[in-house]
């Protein structure tokens, strides 16, 4: 028989509170904003637009997010998505 996996697929893991998603948030903001004020995305020595989007995606599964973060988060995706 084989042994079952005890891990918990995100879309189904309870979620966190949001004073947790802060720190997330907050190195999103500095990411972002430092690849939106460089060109590190042209030279390819960054992880790219995509994997940011995904991040974004995986705090609004993960956390119970106020109105305020989830203004935050949209605006992240926005400067992404005019990146790329």
């Amino acid at each position: 028989m084989k042994p079952r996996s005890s891990a918990i697929p995100v879309s189904q893991a309870p979620k966190s509170p949001a004073a947790l998603a802060d720190p997330e948030l907050a190195h999103l903001e500095t990411v972002i904003r430092h690849l939106s004020n460089t060109d590190i995305l042209d030279t390819g020595f960054s992880l790219g637009v995509s994997y940011w989007l995904t991040r974004i995606a995986e705090i609004e599964q993960r956390f119970y997010l106020v109105p305020l973060q989830i203004r935050r988060l949209a605006l992240l995706r926005k400067i992404l998505t005019d990146l790329g």
